[in-house]
């Protein structure tokens, strides 16, 4: 109708009813030729009835013909046997347009689109993913990749996002740094080194070595030991008051050598203080304090002795000197340990050590032929060893493995997953395995140990290759359909789009949010430290060997972190099965709750509460990236989440380990700069009005 300022209207003289009030024995009203087949039927008129009646005006107005004509027998035989001829027969049309209204008149409501706006979205002009989404269908990676704008920043959100990660870098560092401070590591590893050789060539073994092998090593049962000793203390530890506690020397330095290359032939590939076995004679081994202080010696004696002259006893106060003790101030008594070699004079002293508070220790030795062949200082702290296998890494595997066998076959099958980009992911997966073991494993100039162990290592990356391929498989179609959003970006990356805005823009908050992490890691970590709860983790000691640890750290972390994409994704989609969409809000508003309440326990009481309250936090911020931003966000955070948790950090340059702290930040700082880059989109730095002002 037109109205009175010449104005189209539409209006409908059709009847309405609510779906409750309609019933088969009264009949139905209505418009037949744009009626629903289930209403011929007598059944109820529903939100379906009228996504029928939008196809048929949709396709008339495409074709400018009716679908159905002719009495209203002949119509409802048509439309429960008939099906609309093609609308791209009938004149050229998009073939969206001809899928959604053949889609709108399918006899099966259950099959229909969901809702108008489902029809709307799938038209010329709309959100296909919208509508492959609303429709109940899975979108293509395609159509993921292709979904939402260009997202290039602005150059000043752009500018913040870079400041707020130089920021909490730095302010990380800085924190790390403190912590380091509190912990003695005045010594580097090569003097340490160059110390553990003196004192075996000192005791007693002066030969050349072929091979050696250094680390620093942190011992659980010592921290076990300051954790208990610093709970049984009436006296709550002071702010600053230093990590090390009197007797129990936290992290130490090996050194182990050998008269022939050192093969290991533990998962990776390194030497370690039982890889390969002490069998051969002339290894020796030698623990040190972060001092320099001998804590322990092991030298493996000859098989065939060629001297018949009777043993001696050797020269005990050497080694007393080399451990910075005074053999007169301790007394004889009898051994108690057994020796791990075989030795034909063995001793043992108590006495207290003055360079650790005067704490009780109890000294251990052995000798064979006069050249000691075992020496150990022992705390109250020190138990005998043992090795407790723990099952719980190897049960998630094959758990992960039977399971996306499961749902990775399904998703093939119905046509549903990526293989393209399960193959690429699976191929760097397989290349990042590699490099991690070519910097990880401790290589010897021997062509059948080496060919051995590449063997063993190319099996190792081609199965968390497949491992990878399967767990994509098994997870990405799911996401593509639950939560196509958080996808978009990384599909995009995965299908070679490097350079794009939006890759660059969550690269730029993934680095934001792994900074912020990591603060709120190392400040629970700085805070639990000074009340004797922890201490650095044993990656973190690795970072400190040299550059090739710095580097298989990276690749590490760099497969560490799809991994445990996986494992976040995996429970978001169980929680979606449990709780529905909402999950994720209640998990994050939980969390902050949670932390406010930690916050306001730790300022009036103690500052565990505080630790408890950042932990939680960093699982809530960790929560809102990955629902609100994406997969390839939360990827970004963890490795820089790892590298700069697991790479020596500080701010004081004129510590041995700078360098590597610097290496560490430059990492960071190149993965930012290039989404800051690619973030712009060719934009200039400066926006036009930042300059005008």
């Amino acid at each position: 109708m037109i109205d009175g300022r010449g104005r189209a209207r539409i209006t409908d003289f059709g009847l309405a009813a609510l779906s409750e009030e309609t019933r088969a024995s009264e009949g139905f009203a209505g418009t037949p030729e744009y009626m629903a087949p289930e209403q011929f039927d007598g059944k109820n008129a529903s939100e379906k009835s009228d996504i029928y009646a939008l196809g048929l005006i949709i396709y008339e107005v495409f074709t400018e013909k009716r679908v159905f004509e002719g009495s209203i027998s002949e119509i409802a035989a048509q439309k429960h046997s008939g099906k609309p001829p093609d609308l791209t027969v009938l004149r050229v049309i998009d073939p969206s347009v001809a899928r959604i209204v053949l889609r709108c008149l399918d006899r099966d409501p259950g099959l229909r689109p969901a809702s108008a706006r489902a029809v709307i979205a799938a038209l010329p002009g709309g959100d296909p993913l919208a509508a492959a989404i609303a429709a109940g269908e899975t979108p293509s990676p395609e159509m993921v990749a292709a979904a939402g704008k260009a997202d290039e920043l602005r150059p000043s959100v752009a500018w913040t996002y870079l400041v707020v990660v130089i920021a909490a870098v730095l302010l990380a560092a800085f924190v790390s740094g403190k912590t380091y401070r509190n912990v003695p590591l005045e010594k580097s590893p090569d003097v340490l080194a160059d110390r553990a050789a003196a004192i075996i060539a000192r005791v007693g073994y002066p030969e050349r070595p072929a091979d050696t092998a250094s680390w620093f090593s942190w011992d659980d049962l010592q921290r076990r030991h300051r954790t208990f000793h610093r709970a049984q203390s009436a006296r709550k530890p002071k702010w600053g008051e230093t990590l090390h506690t009197p007797g129990a020397p936290e992290i130490t330095f090996w050194y182990r050598r050998s008269p022939s290359n050192m093969l290991a032939m533990n998962a990776s590939q390194e030497v370690d203080g039982s890889d390969p076995p002490e069998s051969v004679p002339g290894m020796v081994s030698v623990n040190l304090d972060s001092d320099g202080r001998l804590l322990q010696l092991r030298a493996v004696p000859p098989q065939l002795q060629q001297s018949k002259s009777p043993s001696l006893d050797p020269n005990w106060s050497v080694l007393f000197s080399e451990a910075g003790l005074d053999a007169g101030r301790f007394t004889p008594t009898a051994p108690k340990w057994t020796p791990p070699f075989g030795s034909d004079r063995r001793a043992a002293w108590d006495g207290f050590d003055p360079n650790r508070g005067n704490v009780p220790i109890h000294v251990e030795a052995a000798a064979d032929h006069g050249k000691p062949v075992w020496f150990q200082v022992l705390g109250t702290w020190t138990q005998t060893a043992f090795h407790e296998e723990d099952p719980l890494p190897a049960l998630m595997y094959i758990l992960g493995i039977l399971g996306g066998l499961i749902f990775a076959q399904r998703n093939v099958r119905l046509g549903r997953g990526d293989r393209q980009g399960a193959t690429r992911i699976a191929t760097w997966m397989f290349f990042l395995q590699m490099l991690y073991w070519v910097f990880r494993a401790d290589h010897v100039p021997v062509l059948n140990g080496e060919f051995e162990h590449a063997v063993i290592a190319t099996g190792s990356a081609l199965f968390f290759a497949a491992f990878t391929w399967v767990l994509y498989m098994a997870l990405e179609p799911y996401v593509r359909r639950l939560w196509p959003q958080a996808i978009i970006s990384w599909s995009r990356l995965v299908a070679g789009r490097v350079r794009d805005p939006l890759v660059g823009r969550d690269i730029m908050i993934g680095c934001v949010t792994g900074a912020l992490l990591t603060l709120l890691d190392e400040t629970a970590f700085f805070i639990s430290g000074f009340q004797g709860l922890d201490g650095p983790t044993q990656t973190v000691l690795e970072g400190l060997r040299g550059t090739r640890q710095i580097a298989w750290l990276f690749f590490g972390a760099l497969t560490d972190s799809l991994l445990l994409v996986f494992v976040a994704v995996f429970l978001l989609i169980i929680l979606r099965v449990l709780f529905g969409g909402c999950a994720f809000a209640a998990a994050a508003i939980g969390s902050l709750a949670l932390t406010t309440t930690s916050v306001l326990i730790a300022i009036a009481d103690y500052p565990v509460g505080l630790s408890l309250g950042l932990a939680v936090a960093f699982f809530a911020l960790f929560v809102l990236v990955l629902t609100r931003v994406g997969i390839l966000a939360i990827f970004t955070a963890l490795v820089t989440h790892l590298v700069l948790l697991n790479f020596p950090m500080t701010l004081d340059f004129s510590s041995w380990y700078a360098g590597r702290s610097v290496f560490g930040l430059g990492l960071i700082a190149t993965i930012a700069l290039y989404g800051f880059y690619i973030s712009l989109a060719g934009k200039p730095l400066f926006a036009v009005e930042m300059l005008e002002e």
